[in-house]
This record gives C-alpha cells, sequence and structure tokens, in this order.
C-alpha cells in the first residue's frame, strides 16, 4: 500500500500527558509495558479530544500535542499517505 516496504507502523505520541488504557472488568493501567503486554487490539476510535479507541478487549484514551508515524525501517507516512493507503486498501476490497 505504501511506496518504501514496511510491516508494521512506528508511532510517536510528542508530549504525551495521558496514556492509559482498560481492559473490561479491570482497573486501568497507565504502565506502557503492562499495556504492551496485553496486546491491545484496535478497532476503531470512538473520539479525538481526548483520543478514545475503542479495543476487542477495552479502551485506550490518550492525550498528546503531535503524532509522528512511521513506517518500521523508520520512513516517515504522512497523513496523506495513510488516507491514500487506506482508500486504496478499501477499493481494493470492495472489488
Amino acid at each position: 500500500m505504501f511506496s518504501e516496504p514496511g510491516d508494521s507502523f512506528l508511532i510517536t505520541l510528542v508530549n504525551c500527558s495521558l496514556f492509559k488504557y482498560t481492559e473490561f472488568g479491570s482497573l486501568p493501567t497507565f504502565d506502557l509495558q503492562e499495556i504492551a503486554q496485553l496486546s491491545p487490539e484496535i478497532l476503531y476510535v470512538t473520539n479525538e479530544d481526548p483520543l478514545v479507541i475503542s479495543c476487542v478487549n477495552g479502551t485506550m484514551e490518550l492525550i498528546y500535542e503531535s503524532i509522528l508515524i512511521a513506517l518500521s525501517p523508520g520512513i516517515n507516512v504522512s497523513y496523506e499517505d495513510l488516507t491514500d493507503a487506506n482508500t486504496r486498501y478499501w477499493n481494493r476490497i470492495r472489488t
């Protein structure tokens, strides 16, 4: 979907003041290592300020100033690149 190779995204949150994950039926955690071990599977965004992300087993909340996105080799990806790739992907799936 992108002109450069990559099998995952590297996300950098600039000036992140909140990173919270709450599994259904559990207390929230702010510990990044614990969140990583839980491996939340993202479904969709439900709110943008703060950013609330619905996951398969819970909800993630984030507050940050800006976000940087790169492919796994470290190649930056713009918002336009993401939306173009998204459009191409879904158009291909539908046909």
